[in-house]
């Protein structure tokens, strides 16, 4: 599984350079669904008060909309409104900002303390913030069972189930863990069940090789369907070539269709030259087809 281990580190390292960069939309949605508009945000928090709308308005100047010195400022001034009314995710947004640095000096103990209150106030991304701290050992100790401990409600907290998938990829890649492949399995599939396709794609690669739970190619199989509905373009695609390579009736050409026609809906070019190709095929009359295949045979004599 050395492959889908780098895939989800990749992923987990991309997180982490969107939530910083500016480019956090698909991140912040992954987690906690999607944003509210932007003008209702600023409202709902400025005039009824509501934490999590702070927190909303704050987002907006950390994804892309406003990379300046001045939209940085504004996400550190709004991430503070939400997180001192009680909003976890706000926490969280703030401790990065000490973290890294972002309109405010690099503060680890600042981060740590932010990560903490958000935990408390059920974060996903926070717990899993603060487990980092005690693998890394820069604020606290490192402590094995405390980690352990904070990914679990990390996983638990999950709202979508992403930090499920991401805690499933640390225990896999970090030596300070000794962790079954059960374990990882097990995060995978509550991830899957909350509707994280990473984490039903991660269960799926494991079923069909028998690694932490039974191997079983259809439970693999459905589970990869269930990955490619919930929007994740690998699955969608592993699924049409399964539909492909079995060839022979109506049945698998349609799914193969469908799969690829949704892995291009997602936005995989690949999908969209082979479903294009699929379908200009069953455009061709049988006849037709059957013509020019016949000429292409003569032409090769």
């Amino acid at each position: 599984m050395q492959w889908w281990g780098r895939a989800a580190r990749a992923l987990a390292a991309l997180l982490a350079a969107q939530l910083i960069a500016g480019a956090a939309q698909a991140a912040i949605t992954a987690f906690h669904g999607p944003m509210a508009d932007k003008a209702q945000a600023y409202h709902d928090c400025v005039q009824r008060k509501r934490a999590r709308a702070c927190t909303n308005y704050s987002l907006y100047y950390i994804r892309g909309e406003a990379q300046s010195m001045r939209g940085n400022s504004t996400s550190f001034e709004y991430a503070k409104r939400g997180c001192d009314m009680g909003d976890g995710l706000g926490c969280t947004q703030l401790g990065l900002h000490h973290e890294y640095g972002i309109s405010t000096k690099i503060d680890p103990k600042a981060a740590f303390d932010l990560y903490f209150k958000s935990c408390k106030l059920k974060s996903s991304l926070g717990c899993y913030n603060l487990a980092l701290e005690y693998v890394r050992g820069r604020v606290v100790p490192k402590d094995r069972a405390r980690a352990r401990q904070l990914f679990a409600e990390s996983c638990e907290n999950s709202e979508h189930g992403f930090s499920c998938h991401l805690v499933a990829d640390i225990y896999e890649s970090e030596r300070f863990f000794s962790t079954t492949q059960a374990e990882i399995a097990h995060f995978y599939q509550r991830g899957c069940e909350l509707g994280d396709h990473v984490s039903c794609l991660g269960l799926s690669v494991m079923t069909r090789n028998g690694e932490g739970v039974p191997q079983d190619a259809l439970r693999a199989r459905n589970l990869a369907r269930r990955s490619c509905h919930l929007g994740n373009i690998t699955a969608c695609l592993d699924i049409a070539e399964y539909f492909r390579g079995l060839k022979g009736t109506e049945h698998n050409r349609k799914r193969t269709i469908e799969y690829y026609g949704q892995a291009c809906s997602l936005g995989s070019n690949l999908g969209c030259s082979v479903y294009r190709e699929l379908i200009d095929e069953d455009l061709i009359p049988k006849e037709d087809q059957a013509r020019e295949e016949d000429g292409e045979a003569q032409e090769g004599k």
